[in-house]
């Protein structure tokens, strides 16, 4: 794969108006563009302008003026029909989806634990050896398993009823 950007999509309010200004600063809009999608060429990347509206129907979001979406994208476009597989594979290796925030929280949580459980499995096995290890290790899964059982007995209770 090329280590190099073609084009950054940006989505924005009023299209007439920033092809404009660009073409104002002296870029060369393509011969391809048309009135839903402009286009720079600066060089080998290209600027592409288009409403946030379609922008967003692209990306398939379910708004696109909410401050969650970006309307912004970067594009690779591979140099042959065959490469986009092999290049759309390596970036899926690599770990190129979007995961929710929810699930880096759950890593740390996991990674931070696990870590925590490693200094206080050696203290206990330095301070009292196998049996003070062992009796913290089976503490916390008892401890959850308690938990557990008093949290299944409250959803099982019938919900009272005002009327």
């Amino acid at each position: 794969m090329r280590p190099r950007l073609n084009l950054i999509s940006l989505g924005v309010a009023v299209i007439a108006k920033t092809v404009a200004f660009y073409e104002a600063l002296g870029w060369p809009k393509a011969d391809s563009s048309h009135d839903g999608f402009a286009k720079f060429d600066l060089g080998g990347v290209v600027p592409g302008i288009q409403s946030r509206k379609a922008f967003a129907m692209d990306a398939h979001s379910d708004t696109s003026e909410s401050s969650g979406f970006s309307a912004m994208a970067l594009a690779y476009i591979a140099r042959s029909a065959e490469d986009v597989p092999r290049v759309l594979a390596k970036a899926a290796a690599l770990g190129a989806e979007y995961r929710r925030r929810l699930n880096g929280l759950y890593m740390a949580t996991f990674f931070g634990a696990g870590a925590v459980g490693s200094a206080a499995g050696g203290w206990a096995f330095a301070h009292g050896g196998w049996a003070l290890a062992s009796a913290i290790g089976l503490t916390l899964p008892i401890a959850a398993l308690l938990y557990f059982a008093t949290e299944r007995a409250q959803c099982g209770e019938p919900a009272s009823v005002t009327r």
